[in-house]
């Protein structure tokens, strides 16, 4: 499930591999606990071995003896992935919906709902980019995340940039997004071609990259 030998787990805490918090991006729980008569029921986000993460419900019951007192415990784990991604996806939708209907200042709205989106769908790093009369470009307006100093850098510079998309735009992901009109996906930047700061991408940590027009 987590793609570790069984050598590689021997001895080591289940706590040790879960997530419980997004590094450098403000504190937020990944796991959720429900008390049942003789069980307990925990939903917890893993971090696979080799990259990635998954959601688990674990079921932990308590095997007692005679005397009544706990011999040993009985874990049961599932595999509950794509439930937990919709249930977070309407979250976030949900969310989303309601800053927009509630605020109209869009330097005030975005650093909240690029928020919302990344803690629900688990993404490291998110910014939004607005369309400028006076640079005749998209702008930088927004971004959240971790607080590495590459990925600093890497926003410091995005914030003295004008993108100017041009209609049929196939090079760099913003550029495409806004010009298609439509989701662009990118599953590893380093693969793909036409980004002119691919290095400094890179350098942020950053790897896959999904761009969205609102």
């Amino acid at each position: 499930m987590l793609g570790y030998a069984k050598e590689e787990l021997t001895g080591r805490r289940i706590a040790e591999l879960a997530i419980t918090h997004e590094e450098g991006a403000g504190s937020r729980s990944g796991e959720g606990v429900q008390h049942f008569s003789g069980a307990s029921i925990i939903e917890t986000r893993f971090a696979r071995k080799g990259g990635g993460t998954i959601w688990v419900r674990r079921t932990i019951s308590a095997i007692c003896g005679p005397d009544g007192n706990p011999d040993y415990l009985v874990n049961i784990v599932e595999d509950i992935t794509d439930r937990k991604k919709e249930e977070l996806r309407r979250e976030m939708e949900y969310s989303v919906t309601q800053a927009l209907a509630e605020e109209k200042n869009l330097a005030d709205l975005f650093p909240g709902i690029i928020a919302t989106i990344c803690r629900n769908m688990g993404w490291e790093f998110g910014m939004a980019w607005v369309w400028s009369g006076d640079a005749q470009g998209l702008k930088y307006c927004a971004s959240w995340g971790a607080d590495a100093p590459a990925l600093q850098q890497f926003v410091a510079d995005c914030m003295q940039r004008v993108i100017q998309p041009m209609p049929g735009e196939q090079k760099g992901l913003i550029r495409r997004a806004y010009a298609s009109g439509e989701a662009v996906w990118i599953s590893d930047i380093a693969q793909e071609q036409g980004f002119q700061r691919a290095q400094m991408i890179r350098n942020a940590g950053l790897r896959g990259a999904f761009a969205f027009p609102l």
